[in-house]
């Protein structure tokens, strides 16, 4: 990356007041005496070639979350051997980090406090997974306090291969992050869509992770059933009926239950084809944004739902109990969620789990039970996605060097350190040159993201293609059985799929009009939804008054809010 001097005029009143020392909090929110990016001495790379380092290095100041987890602290991130590898190479380009720690549930709200005061302005805000997101760093661009990326870039990134790797791991997402007056105002997580390979068979499939129904396999034996890759809605509510009758949870009461959304967008609605989304989404590749409430299924999908409260087979309790609860009441006949292994395991709150038996395995709901003619599927999406903002704020120090620092970031070798590790610990390479995800005990195997700070305090990066397993040799049965339905999914039943709802909205930034609009009008619409989808399915409402109540949603906006979302739907593709 070629550096040229930094022409841009502060708007408004200059923020003073820099952070002064290296100083950091520790998950409490208090000041500890613990510092970063080697403050105490010379970082050192292993010849001894950098004792002035201290007088040399930039200094890139972060503010950042610290709870990763009840035992990863960002704060400690400098202690592992991949973090050594980091601080290294950023040494190599002149570059120090020095990260200020902020407790999870504080860290919103500080953000806001410093930036309002102006004082203690760092260089870079890692606003991961906090307050609303986006919408809140681009109130503060709004305001004159966020610099632009794209004119950051445009300065001091003269080869373009920070926007490079953005259109090679993720394309798309540069353009769908872009804001309304053209400018672009944090950096991101990225995560690519490199395909996975499986290391049974070297066949490369596409990573796609399933939103899906999971019903529980050993009832299903329990009645003389096996479990099918896909079920229709009547199949599946005999299914569970059988099971209610048989009383397989013993407990002597008809409490066998489908857990299902009944305010908001269920999987079962994917049957009917239904989308993901409350008052309106769509289908990728068509990309029409439409309102389920005009869909000409939807009255189908409510009498079903219908059916099913009034058999029993859903309970109005899911409406304030978390899935979980109900599940570890022994209750759940059918689950919603992920079905990948690792990341929905519900047996972790099943009470009298045994390794050697499944429990529950997911399926796909469709309504002629035939997957060959195509049906609805919901996934995290498989195209380029980003998540969190890493902006910079008016009142840094050297915006320089976090451009520097992200020409850094926006490389592979980067990409491999945040997803794997290092090689021997945290990967190997096998003879095609692919990468394999190894698992070894300690921390030298935990990749710079599993510090935190790859994460919390810089951009995480998922776009290394892997050779992995399905399943690790000592998982449970229940493990195995998911993760070889995953595969199956991957590789068989994802590609049948014609109408594919993505998790992600991928949609363009609003206009300063569409975004009042929202603010204004989505709230109300959002309840009026909810409260109409629980009342019809619980008989509290006539479907034979729909009309009526769809004049009542487009009086409130519904209308508008669909034409604002197709129009950034349009300007995504358009900008693609």
């Amino acid at each position: 990356m070629k550096r040229r001097v930094l022409t841009f005029l502060l708007t408004g009143a200059v923020l003073a007041g820099l952070l002064a020392g290296c100083t950091q909090k520790d998950n409490t929110g208090t000041q500890a005496d613990s510092k970063t990016g080697g403050t105490d001495k010379p970082a050192d790379d292993g010849e001894g070639k950098r004792a002035d380092a201290k007088e040399e290095l930039t200094t890139v100041k972060i503010l950042c979350k610290n709870d990763f987890s009840a035992d990863i602290k960002t704060a400690d991130w400098e202690k592992y051997p991949v973090s050594k590898v980091v601080i290294s190479d950023l040494e190599k380009i002149g570059i120090r980090l020095e990260l200020e720690c902020i407790d999870n549930d504080s860290f919103a709200n500080a953000v806001q406090t410093r930036i309002a005061s102006g004082v203690d302005i760092p260089d870079l805000i890692a606003y991961c997974w906090a307050g609303a997101g986006e919408n809140d760093v681009l109130e503060l661009a709004k305001n004159g306090l966020v610099y632009p990326v794209n004119e950051l870039v445009d300065q001091y990134d003269e080869d373009g291969s920070i926007k490079a790797f953005y259109d090679e791991k993720a394309p798309g997402v540069w353009e769908q992050l872009t804001a309304a007056d053209g400018n672009l105002y944090w950096f991101t997580y990225l995560a690519g869509v490199p395909n996975r390979v499986d290391k049974e068979t070297g066949t490369p499939y596409v990573a796609a992770y399933p939103h899906t129904l999971s019903i529980r396999k050993d009832w299903l034996e329990a009645v003389g059933e096996e479990v099918k890759d896909v079920y229709t809605p009547k199949e599946l509510a005999d299914v569970v009926k059988k099971m209610q009758d048989a009383d397989v949870n013993g407990n002597g009461l008809k409490d066998e239950v489908i857990f299902t959304n009944i305010d908001k967008s269920s999987l079962i609605g994917y049957a009917y084809g239904l989308n993901a989304g409350l008052l309106c989404g769509w289908f990728e590749e068509q990309n029409e944004v439409f309102s389920n409430f005009y869909h000409e299924n939807f009255p189908a999908y409510i009498q079903f739902m219908q059916s099913l409260y009034q058999d029993g087979l859903i309970d109005t309790a899911m409406l304030t109990m978390p899935q979980d609860e109900m599940v570890s009441q022994n209750r759940v006949a059918v689950a919603s969620g992920y079905a990948v292994q690792d990341a929905v395991a519900y047996e972790d709150v099943l009470p009298g789990v045994e390794d050697d038996k499944s429990y529950y395995i997911p399926v796909l709901l469709d309504t002629d039970g035939d997957l060959t003619n195509g049906f609805t599927t919901r996934v995290d999406s498989v195209k380029g996605t980003s998540y969190c903002q890493y902006f910079v704020p008016k009142g840094a120090q050297n915006v320089e060097a976090v451009a520097r620092l992200m020409d850094y970031v926006y490389t592979d070798a980067y990409a491999v350190l945040n997803q794997l590790g290092l090689e021997g610990t945290g990967y190997e390479r096998d003879e095609n040159g692919n990468y394999v995800d190894i698992v070894l005990p300690g921390d030298d195997g935990v990749s710079f993201r599993d510090t935190s700070c790859g994460l919390y305090a810089l951009p995480s990066l998922l776009t290394t293609p892997l050779v992995v397993e399905r399943y690790n040799s000592g998982d449970p049965q229940y493990k195995v059985d998911k993760a070889e339905w995953v595969y199956k999914f991957r590789q068989e039943l994802f590609p049948l799929a014609d109408q594919v709802a993505f998790s992600t909205q991928n949609l363009a930034m609003p206009t300063e009009e569409e975004s009042a609009f929202i603010s204004e009008k989505v709230t109300v619409l959002e309840t009026y939804a909810s409260e109409l989808l629980a009342d019809l399915i619980l008989g509290n409402k006539s479907l034979d008054n729909l009309p009526g109540y769809l004049e009542e949603m487009e009086e409130l906006g519904l209308k508008e809010y669909i034409d604002i979302m197709q129009a950034r739907r349009d300007r995504l593709i358009k900008g693609r």
